[in-house]
């Protein structure tokens, strides 16, 4: 029957390869797309950190200097002396010219001042004041008035340190020549007293910001931005113009090794692939930002496509290649394994040498020829096993004549004991007759705790009249149902023989077996065997448990304690089987513990047997 192409080996096999080249190519394709795309991400990422590190330390020098600058002003002797003087005084013109002598000797050591748009320090009520201003931005005006008039004096002089700024750009309210600046309001304290002199007012030019971010160069298709208070900033045509909406950024999903102080951000405004990289300045709420468009990303792309290209189409004609060798090597071969197959469907099992070729498929053709001379060899095998069966049936039924003479002597022999008013005789015979047909008809592992009593007591009869009713055995047995529980066939009674031989019987004395049935816990049952004999030392008793060698006068000599211990934690697991307690020259008692499980009705089928 011809079959469509796919499904023969050949086309499967075909099919198969198509299938893993494509995926190979398309794998190993987005694969290292992937990674060139994190790669250059990464790079594009740290590469503008670094700028922008070295952008925002040229920025943070100039901030810095005029910070320190503040501070000096805020708390030089002359400054304060020139504050506590009143105009008046005799001394006025001296300390003010002191004053302003190292005003400017410290502005001109500054070098940062160039950015100092203007500086007045003056008193909290009075008029006279010293000031810094830069060429052609002098006022003649009461700016000590025009200060403390400003929206936003009261709150800044309030503030406690700069850290707590919110800077703002306004325009120079004291001229009528526009320049942006940022004013910064500080207090002057009394430094013999508590409470402010004064105040200083220091406007910082534009231009220090300006100046740097216009001589950053960056990709075309970036921005470059910065932030001052809540008011962001593009640079356009070297000026700085405020954005109608503040930027809103979200969490960027990849990860990058960057400087604690840098923060990467995704502008979903400006696209799924632009990224933001904010780094801060000294001033608190001023940072500058570079945005990496998407089009930075496709200029890298475009030759990295055609790379992938040529990767991928390499990756078909080799694929196209290995599909041509693969379907040779596999479909000859293929076809003479089949119909050796087929010849040995039909009977043929002869040794075929074609098939043993110097390779994998060679061994299934080997294992072919193996398996029709096992085919030849079980044939002739069954044949002689036909013929075996007769003698096995008929030697069957002759061992099961001896058992059954057994039994029938041992009938004989209570029945006589009883004529002859022997009755002791007539028990043990019977108990030994009940035993023995329990040994030799018993095919379940497991009994009932009651079947294993009635055992039990077949035994204990028989070593009963052996001692001549030295040994007595009691029963305590706490619920009735407990009797029908499941227990391994022949687990209690080397424990009695045990009991009896090494327990009692070098005692020298009557002696007592008590057999108490109950459950110490839910889902547990325990059979005790306590005797009051001679007592076990308790280096022995471990000894016991692993000793695999049975008593040499034990009834059942292929059944030791041991063995009835390691059985019955094969049989229900490590947390059962037996555990022996001792004393010497008192008692010995040995607890078998089982799980709580009633035996089924079938497993009980043997009692019917006895």
């Amino acid at each position: 029957m011809k079959r469509p192409f796919y499904k023969t080996i050949r086309g499967r096999l075909v099919l198969i390869v198509m299938a893993l080249i494509l995926a190979l190519g398309i794998g190993i394709s987005s694969a290292s797309y992937l990674i060139f795309h994190r790669n250059l991400q990464k790079t594009l990422i740290q590469s503008t950190e670094t700028n922008l590190q070295l952008l925002s330390e040229n920025i943070d020098g100039h901030l810095d200097n005029i910070a320190e600058f503040l501070s000096w002003c805020q708390y030089n002797d002359q400054i304060s002396k020139f504050l506590m003087t009143e105009k008046d005084s005799e001394n006025y013109a001296s300390v003010t010219s002191l004053a302003t002598d190292v005003l400017n000797t410290s502005y001109l050591s500054n070098p940062s001042k160039n950015y100092i748009h203007r500086l007045v320090i003056a008193g909290l009520t009075r008029q006279d004041y010293l000031q810094l201003v830069s060429a052609n931005y002098s006022v003649d005006k009461p700016l000590p008035q025009m200060i403390r008039e400003l929206p936003f004096f009261e709150e800044y002089l309030e503030i406690k340190s700069m850290d707590s700024y919110t800077f703002q750009v306004i325009e120079e309210p004291f001229t009528n020549r526009k320049a942006e600046v940022i004013p910064i309001i500080r207090p002057i304290q009394n430094p013999y007293g508590v409470g402010n002199i004064g105040f200083l007012y220091l406007s910082v030019s534009m231009d220090l910001f300006l100046e740097e971010l216009n001589a950053y160069t960056h990709e075309e298709g970036n921005e470059l931005l910065f932030t001052i208070g809540d008011t962001f900033y593009m640079i356009e045509e070297g000026k700085a113009v405020p954005l109608e909406e503040p930027l809103t950024f979200s969490e960027f999903s990849e990860h990058y090794q960057v400087r604690s102080s840098t923060e990467v951000y995704s502008l979903p405004a400006k696209g799924a692939e632009t990224i933001a990289v904010v780094r801060p300045l000294s001033f608190q709420g001023c940072s500058v930002i570079q945005t990496i468009s998407r089009e930075t990303f496709s200029q890298q792309f475009h030759q990295y496509f055609l790379l992938i290209a040529l990767i991928f189409l390499a990756i078909m004609v080799i694929g196209l290649g290995l599909i041509a060798v693969l379907t040779n090597a596999f479909t000859k071969p293929v076809e003479k394994l089949r119909k050796r197959i087929s010849l040995i469907a039909g009977g043929d099992f002869t040794q075929d040498s074609e098939i043993l070729w110097n390779n994998e498929l060679g061994d299934m053709g080997n294992d072919i020829n193996q398996l029709a001379r096992d085919i030849q060899d079980l044939i002739e095998k069954r044949v002689e096993d036909e013929n075996q069966k007769r003698d096995y049936e008929y030697r069957l039924l002759q061992s099961q004549i001896n058992p059954h003479f057994l039994y029938n002597t041992l009938n004989s022999i209570k029945w006589m004991a009883t004529i002859q008013n022997a009755p002791g005789i007539a028990e043990m015979t019977l108990a030994l007759s009940r035993l023995l047909k329990n040994i030799s008809k018993g095919t379940s592992i497991s009994v009932s705790v009651r079947q294993e009593f009635d055992l039990l007591n077949d035994y204990f009869t028989i070593q009963k009249y052996r001692y001549g009713g030295a040994i007595t055995m009691e029963y305590e047995i706490e619920d009735e149902r407990l009797l029908e529980n499941e227990i391994p066939r022949f687990s209690l009674q080397p424990i009695v023989e045990n009991a009896i031989f090494h327990g009692i019987e070098p005692k020298g004395q009557a002696g007592t077996i008590r057999i108490r049935l109950f459950s110490p816990e839910e889902g547990v049952v325990q059979v005790d065997v306590t005797d009051n004999g001679v007592g076990i030392p308790k280096e022995k008793i471990q000894e016991l448990l692993l000793d695999g060698a049975p008593d040499s006068g034990s009834f059942f000599r292929n059944v030791g304690v041991s063995n009835v211990h390691k059985r019955l934690q094969y049989t229900y697991g490590e947390y059962y089987g037996l555990r022996i307690e001792s004393e010497l020259g008192s008692y010995t008692k040995v607890s078998t513990r089982i799980p709580r499980k009633e035996i089924k009705m079938e497993q009980g089928k043997d009692e019917g047997e006895r």
